[in-house]
């Protein structure tokens, strides 16, 4: 090489264990019929030397003439090799060559003839195999082979951006953004991701169309080849997820994003290969990529074929604690579903995170646009009429449910699944019953007459077809919401025996020992103890002894003894304690309900969403859970709060206050008092100052016995 001749391209050449292809890559190299003047070669050893420096250096010294330098990279992997030929490049342009692969002699040449401003180079990709057999059928060459135009963009051939070799690059392009070392595969499909976000830039295709070609050899440990393992299959395919959605924060060419959301479901469709093995470890698969809160995840590619449809009017991402149950029992059950459910925007607050629970799935989700009511006979018949719109052209697409889920309390859930049971008596149904639709917390029966509606007429038939007379005796709404799924469903669920209890002892008689043949009881799930890592915490004050409640409060359910039993402790004593009170109730009338003066005592906030309820709960000491109040007006108490299940799978010792003989009070809970009881509460918060309470693993509070 003459002095002060700069060569415009840099070809790089990663060397890992490559004894076996140097001298078949370096006569390539060698070969080409680029003007030695206008390229340089880098050979980048890393790793042990297996003699492949030593024939190098041989082969070399016995052909002169190739510019060519050699360096050694002490980092591993052949993205750290890459990395490391970017030192000292003085060149403008660069591309790179695996050792185990070979040019044909003009690839350079031709690739050199199209460097422009905004165009990419690129040559004809064909496999080559050990005996020496050529593949130009491959994909990548077929896309190639089938563009009209040569002169085209990323998004005409993305495949063409999979793979590291076979182009030329501005080096500016590549050293404002090097390879991810962090990443143990895929690195090349994270780069190009990032690049076409950054620039706008056509790709010209005439190198290889006139002659350029880039033979890839197939050896053992390359990509197609890697051993399909969980962590190959799932996590490292995470980690390029990942970052290819950070890099979609920052893009700068919208033309392009479409190329790298192909990218990341090109990912994911190797974790559904990996699901489609191994069925088992789905739940598992699942957990692992929520916890890491990927923004953009193509779950849809990962969910597969569902064969179970969700009923559920109030779901995700509205925030509401009936909408995380249904999310939750999906987890819990760990399969694919489609879900109907109803826009809720004027009653619930809406936020993405909500679908995390579910979302790994979910393969439809149909959210319908029917007026938003809890019992209204027009808003529900609205429901039915468009979610059963939404079932049959699902059933002509190909659908075929073997199982169904519908949850109240809002009653159209049931509504519609049971014209759907109509529709399909095969299909398995599960009706579930948050609280009794029926009844009140105050002990009285809505009423919701149907009696001339088009919702009444819309279900006359299949009672007359069912025999259903019992619901023709009573046209009530919220009759209906109980026995529709009584008279229909497969299957029962109720959070505990009370609830089951109760809401068949104001059934008709003549059903009572249908619902009890169908009925199961099913607390409602704890997640495990991934998703206490997942939101962020709003911790208490350090150094105080924290209590925790979370929850609105009502004419039924307050913290009326607690805040009493603060108020009688002595300033030494309250100053060692902090009450935190997450709720929509304002702080000054808090205070005021219990006498006043807590204010040192009091902290409040207003509720968190779900995942930073669940960071939060944490970081407190005890947690309080409290009964409604049911004694005056119901026979027993019906109701097992929802936040139990959380506070389960939490850290803190639990405080109950529950009424005689509910199914709180027969949670084995760390610490009691009965529901109006000052000294009780007294007793325990003497308890709790006398004995900091130790956090337990979440994981050994065991089952919830009795409820």
């Amino acid at each position: 090489m003459k002095d002060n001749v700069v060569p415009v391209l840099e070809v790089i050449v990663p060397v890992f264990q490559g004894r076996a292809w140097v001298a078949s890559c370096f006569k390539s190299l060698n070969a080409q019929t680029l003007d030695r003047f206008n390229f340089r070669v880098t050979f980048v050893f890393n790793g042990a030397d297996d003699g492949a420096r030593g024939l190098l250096v041989s082969l070399l010294e016995e052909s002169p003439g190739l510019d060519f330098r050699i360096l050694h990279s002490d980092r591993q992997g052949a993205a750290a090799a890459r990395n490391h030929g970017l030192v000292g490049i003085e060149a403008t342009h660069i591309t790179w060559v695996d050792v185990d692969d070979v040019l044909s002699p003009d690839y350079l040449e031709l690739l050199y003839r199209e460097i422009a401003p905004g165009v990419v180079p690129a040559a004809l990709l064909v496999d080559l195999d050990a005996d020496g057999t050529v593949h130009a059928d491959g994909p990548i060459a077929q896309d190639f082979l089938s563009q009209q135009d040569p002169r085209c963009t990323p998004a005409d051939v993305p495949r063409l951006l999979t793979y590291m070799v076979g182009k030329v690059l501005p080096l500016e392009w590549v050293t404002e953004s090097p390879l991810s070392e962090a990443l143990e595969s895929g690195e090349d499909v994270a780069f190009y991701g990032s690049l076409v976000l950054r620039h706008d830039f056509s790709l010209s295709l005439w190198p290889g169309v006139s002659g350029a070609v880039y033979y890839r050899r197939k050896v053992p440990g390359s990509v197609s080849r890697r051993e399909p393992s969980r962590d190959f299959m799932v996590r490292q395919r995470c980690d390029v997820i990942e970052l290819l959605s950070r890099a979609l924060d920052s893009s700068v060419s919208a033309a392009n994003e479409s190329v790298v959301l192909g990218f990341m479901n090109s990912q994911a469709s190797f974790i559904r290969r990996f699901l489609e093995s191994h069925p088992e470890e789905r739940r598992s698969v699942m957990d692992e990529i929520t916890a890491r809160k990927i923004r953009r995840f193509p779950w849809r590619v990962t969910v597969g074929v569902p064969h179970d449809l969700v009923i559920a009017y109030n779901f995700a991402p509205y925030t509401d604690t009936g909408a995380t149950i249904v999310s939750k029992r999906i987890r819990e059950a760990g399969r694919p579903v489609d879900v109907i459910s109803n826009q809720m925007g004027k009653a619930r607050e809406s936020r993405d995170e909500n679908l995390l629970l579910a979302a790994p799935y979910i393969a439809q989700h149909h959210q319908l646009s029917a007026p938003t009511t809890f019992g209204h006979p027009k808003g529900v018949k609205s429901f039915v009429d468009h979610g059963m719109r939404v079932y049959e052209n699902l059933s002509r697409a190909g659908r075929s449910y073997e199982r169904m889920y519908s949850r109240s309390m809002w009653p159209a859930s049931h509504f519609l699944a049971a014209r759907i049971k109509a529709a399909d008596p095969t299909i398995v149904w599960t009706a579930e019953f948050s609280d009794p639709v029926r009844l009140t917390t105050m002990g009285t029966f809505r009423s919701g007459d149907l009696a001339g509606t088009k919702l009444f007429e819309s279900f006359r038939d299949l009672a007359d077809r069912e025999g259903f007379e019992l619901l023709l005796e009573d046209p009530d709404l919220f009759k209906w919401a109980e026995l529709l799924p009584y008279l229909m469903a497969d299957r029962l669920v109720f959070t505990n025996d009370h609830q089951l209890e109760t809401m068949t002892d104001y059934a008709p008689p003549e059903i009572h020992d249908l619902v009890r043949s169908k009925a199961v009881i099913a607390v409602h799930p704890t997640l495990p103890r991934e998703f206490y890592a997942m939101g962020n915490a709003d911790a208490p004050p350090a150094g105080k002894i924290n209590i925790g409640y979370f929850g609105d409060f009502y004419s039924t359910r307050g913290l009326q003894e607690v805040l009493q039993a603060l108020r009688s402790l002595d300033r030494a004593q309250q100053e060692n304690l902090c009450l935190s009170v997450f709720t929509s109730k304002a702080p000054k009338d808090l205070d005021e309900s219990s006498g006043g003066d807590l204010s040192h005592v009091l902290r409040t906030g207003p509720r968190v969403s779900f995942l930073d309820f669940l960071a939060t709960l944490d970081t407190f000491d005890v947690l309080i859970v409290n009964d409604a109040a049911t004694a005056e007006h119901h026979i027993r108490n019906p109701y097992l709060p929802s936040k139990l299940s959380d506070y389960r799978g939490a850290r803190p010792k639990i405080w109950a206050i529950a009424e005689p003989d509910s199914p709180l009070s027969r949670f084995p809970a760390d610490l009691s008092s009965a529901r109006g009881d000052v000294q009780g509460a007294r007793r325990v918060l003497h308890d709790i100052l006398g004995h900091r309470p130790t956090r337990c693993p979440a994981e050994s509070r065991g089952p919830a016995v009795g409820v």
